[in-house]
């Protein structure tokens, strides 16, 4: 139901924050040229939008503090 309730609030444009975990939100991603590589041919992408997640501090802070321990040392020292 959570991550129902995720899907849901970004599909209706809202920011979705967790506290030191993250922010998921929607942006909208512009059109452009594209090139099929096998072929050459040029392709037009239309605009869309997507999910972005951006990494809270207290997240990336530990992770890069516990990125050269095994997890089984991580969780002891948590």
């Amino acid at each position: 139901m959570f991550l129902d309730r995720i899907v849901h609030e970004l599909s209706q444009g809202n920011r979705i924050e967790l506290r030191d975990f993250g922010v998921f939100e929607v942006k909208q991603r512009a059109g452009r040229k594209a090139r099929n590589p096998r072929t050459g041919e040029e392709a037009f992408v239309p605009a869309k939008n997507v999910v972005v997640f951006k990494v809270g501090k207290l997240m990336k802070e530990k992770v890069n503090n516990n990125s050269s321990k095994t997890p089984d040392q991580a969780e002891i020292q948590t």
